[in-house]
């Protein structure tokens, strides 16, 4: 058993299974506000009024100024205004009429557009962390480009003509040839120190773009989960509601699923069974204790601890935000898998071209390397060669600059296997997760059916 498990003293109130089911599914409920038409007498209070929901805290229902009975969050009732008291409401529940706070009700429209505006609310934030992730992946790309480029730079020099000299050169006795020989000045295209400090600093640019950008998938995912949510838990307020206007009743049972192996039934405060993960169980939340639920399992009634157990809608809410947190996740790692791959490309091409012009040491370079509006020529424009020189490649500067990049195109691959493979799990999490999902809702329909409660609420992504 365990240890930390240790029951509340139950009372009468505990084990009485007579209330709501979602009450504690969340702070806010939804859905659809109308006049629900119910009858004649006390009826009359529901006509004229609309149908609501308690909020979080739950509600104290009065009669003759006495506190006579009290509902759990997310009962759904018909309520109207007081005629005689502002702020407060006349409620009808179990064919009584109460006095309530109004403050402890939601209408429904209130409701729906809460959660409306929490899905709108999280699209919008996953749009603009999509935008800052776009510019943060072009700007690192460019960070990397142009180091690389301001690296081969420095192995290029300017040759210029400083004079031609002309000398005989004797072909034997009495006979000489006239040749010309030029003299060069050589002028380094960018100094090497100079090169390694911009590449230094932009690399540690990018390195910190890369770790800000990892923060944003990571806030984008939880938009998309928040989004999720909000739509499943709409969704199946939704169908409450369109029931509650049918039947013009609340379920007072609802399935609830175990969550974790181990899950401790009490009874009479003594621990006295335990159940595996995705067990599936009839409860309600106890009126009296918030944090414990009043449970049957296979004819027993128990009492067991809220947070190992979870409702239809939370287990909607849970999955559909899993869901789209992993199929999120896998679009950012096949982008990250996109991005490292262009830059293996253009470091590995770099590689070949300084090795062919390191052959060709001081032949005049023919085909730059660097096309004009390459990724990082925001950040280092190629200069442009003078008129009167040549660029040419010094061999001896080449080869310690292959091998940095060689070495950076060795960690570039390792990021490509770790990335690879976190692609196979998240694919592997996402084969399973999803038929778990549909077989727990499946299980809440057959539970819900065996009681006369069936919700018929669809499976929400």
């Amino acid at each position: 058993m365990n240890a930390n498990l240790v029951p509340f003293e139950p009372t009468a109130a505990t084990v009485n299974l007579r209330c709501v089911s979602w009450r504690r599914l969340c702070p806010v409920f939804a859905l659809l506000l109308a006049v629900c038409p119910f009858g004649t007498g006390i009826a009359a209070v529901a006509a004229e009024g609309a149908c609501m929901v308690t909020a979080a805290k739950g509600a104290e229902l009065f009669q003759q100024r006495q506190i006579r009975t009290r509902l759990a969050s997310g009962r759904i009732v018909f309520a109207s205004r007081h005629p005689e008291y502002d702020g407060w409401l006349v409620v009808v529940f179990n064919d009584q009429r109460y006095d309530a706070r109004a403050e402890d009700f939601k209408a429904r429209n209130d409701l729906r557009d809460t959660l409306l505006r929490r899905g709108s609310d999280a699209v919008s934030e996953a749009q603009d962390l999509s935008r800052r992730i776009g510019f943060n992946e072009s700007h690192t790309l460019a960070l990397y480009a142009a180091a690389a480029a301001v690296r081969f730079d420095s192995t290029v020099q300017y040759r210029y003509t400083v004079q031609v000299q002309q000398a005989i050169v004797q072909n034997g006795p009495g006979m000489g040839q006239v040749v010309t020989q030029p003299v060069y000045r050589y002028v380094d295209k960018i100094s090497t120190s100079r090169s390694k400090s911009l590449a230094k600093d932009w690399r540690e640019e990018a390195g910190g773009g890369e770790a800000a950008t990892d923060q944003l998938y990571r806030k984008r995912r939880e938009a998309l989960v928040r989004k999720a949510q909000a739509d499943a838990i709409l969704a199946h307020i939704t169908e409450r509601f369109n029931r509650f206007e049918t039947t013009l009743k609340d379920d007072d049972l609802e399935p609830y699923v175990t969550t974790s192996p181990g899950t401790v039934l009490f009874q009479d405060k003594r621990a006295v069974k335990e159940l595996d993960a995705d067990v599936v169980v009839i409860g309600e939340p106890s009126p009296e204790h918030t944090e414990w639920l009043n449970v049957l399992h296979l004819g027993g009634k128990y009492e067991a601890r809220r947070e190992f157990l979870r409702s239809r809608s939370e287990t909607a809410a849970e999955y559909g935000g899993r869901l789209a947190a992993l199929e999120q996740k896998l679009r950012d790692i096949n982008g990250q898998i996109s991005i490292l791959t262009e830059r293996e490309q253009m470091l590995a091409g770099m590689r070949m071209d300084a090795l062919v012009q390191a052959e060709l040491s001081h032949i005049p370079l023919t085909v730059y390397p660097f096309p004009r509006n390459f990724p990082g020529n925001g950040l280092y424009p190629i200069p442009d060669c003078p008129n009167d020189a040549v660029e040419v490649v010094l061999r001896s500067r080449v080869r310690p600059i292959v091998r940095d990049w060689e070495r950076e195109i060795g960690q570039v691959r390792a990021s490509l296997d770790a990335l690879h493979l976190a692609v196979k799990d998240t694919q592997s999490t996402l084969a399973t997760l999803t038929p778990r999902y549909e077989d727990v809702m499946k299980r809440f329909d057959r539970v819900e059916k065996a009681v006369g409660t069936a919700t018929n609420t669809p499976p929400t992504k």
